[in-house]
């Protein structure tokens, strides 16, 4: 993945934006996006039956689609729920669509209609940011929501061959996982999970259809404590109404479902404005006059990709944008974003392998490996 990418990640944090993931493909990501659409644009219980209804917005975009256009997961969005509501708007777009139904980069090849990983990044920024203005481009006070469905599995190949889960994660976007109620399930959707944390992404909620294997149970063992696991009713064979049976006795999910996304959005916000002030009045940092610093000027760091951090700003609404680190310490110069997902995959290995070991007259492989490229070069 090209440290470039990480250029395109800025986004608004004025909504909830989440990547809806799964730990295989056929699992129901977009029946998931398509629950949580009618969740959120659902008129909720007004106090007063005088008060007027907030307007609603949901966004759904699909950065990569194959199978176009005869599958389209934003249609079936689109069509599902978007004349439900008079007060809500529904918004869906595909970004990148081939015939052929295969993965991305075999249709992308196949079809002679490469793009870039940067392209798909640019876009979804852009789609992001056009989200706001919606279909009027009007900037009255909405309730905003927006989902972002990928294509096959967490470690699927994007259109150049990028894993997904690399792909997007410059913009490092919480994530939904949608698990497997299936045979073999309860590995996958571990394995996926882990996927995505190992790479440094937040996982609100993990969801999935019963098929009646009593899945949820180990999971609900693993993930205590961890995120929360939702189980969905199993999916009629016969949808000959559409499938509107199953949404409405799938309600009660989708809304947990929903509040669990909109809880999380607001701690983290809240917890980004909190942490100038916080940090101003318990760290002590090196180098620093501390009366010099005014409680403004403190950069906060949400998270990093290559070479470039993710930092929260406020300007005239909150913002994750992207800074280049320029101070960056001797050992941490230089690693791309690729390379920091190998330094994370053998840190967690090591860790996991050894935990703490006191080093004098002790011996462990890492560090007579270590010991002996040193002396084999600077060493000499």
């Amino acid at each position: 993945m090209p440290t470039t990418t990480a250029l395109f990640s800025e986004y608004p944090l004025t909504h909830p934006i989440y990547t809806i993931w799964a730990s295989n493909t056929s699992l129901g990501k977009t029946l998931v996006s398509a629950g949580l659409t009618m969740s959120f644009i659902s008129p909720s219980p007004s106090p007063s039956s005088a008060a007027p209804l907030p307007k609603k917005r949901f966004v759904y975009l699909k950065p990569v689609q194959t199978g176009f256009p005869d599958d389209s997961d934003s249609r079936f969005v689109y069509r599902k729920f978007s004349d439900f509501f008079a007060m809500s708007e529904v918004v869906c777009k595909t970004m990148y669509g081939w015939k052929e139904a295969v993965s991305p980069h075999l249709a992308a090849a196949r079809e002679e209609a490469a793009v870039e990983d940067s392209e798909v990044l640019d876009m979804l920024k852009r789609c992001l940011i056009n989200g706001l203005a919606g279909k009027s481009g009007a900037s009255e006070e909405l309730e905003v929501m927006c989902v972002i469905e990928t294509a096959g599995g967490v470690a699927s190949p994007g259109p150049s061959g990028t894993l997904q889960c690399d792909l997007y994660r410059p913009f490092r976007l919480p994530a939904i996982l949608v698990g497997d109620g299936r045979l073999g399930g309860i590995s996958g959707t571990i394995s996926a999970y882990e996927s995505l944390k190992i790479r440094g992404y937040d996982v609100a909620a993990v969801i999935f259809e019963d098929h009646s294997l009593m899945n949820e149970v180990p999971l609900l063992s693993y993930f205590r404590n961890r995120v929360p696991v939702l189980v969905l009713p199993s999916i009629p064979k016969d949808t000959s109404d559409d499938l509107i049976a199953w949404f409405d006795e799938s309600q009660t999910v989708f809304s947990s479902l929903k509040e669990i996304m909109l809880s999380n959005f607001l701690e983290r916000t809240q917890r980004l404005h909190d942490m100038r002030k916080k940090a101003c009045d318990v760290l002590w940092w090196p180098f620093t006059q501390h009366k010099l610093v005014p409680e403004e000027k403190v950069t906060i760091i949400d998270s990093r990709c290559g070479e470039n951090f993710a930092v929260h700003k406020f300007q005239s609404f909150d913002w994750i944008s992207q800074q280049f680190d320029a101070c960056a310490s001797w050992w941490t110069q230089g690693p791309d974003a690729k390379l920091q997902i190998e330094l994370a995959r053998d840190m967690g290995y090591t860790a996991a392998r050894y935990g703490h070991v006191m080093f004098p007259e002790n011996v462990y492989e890492p560090a007579l490996e270590l010991a002996e490229i040193l002396l084999e070069a600077v060493g000499k």
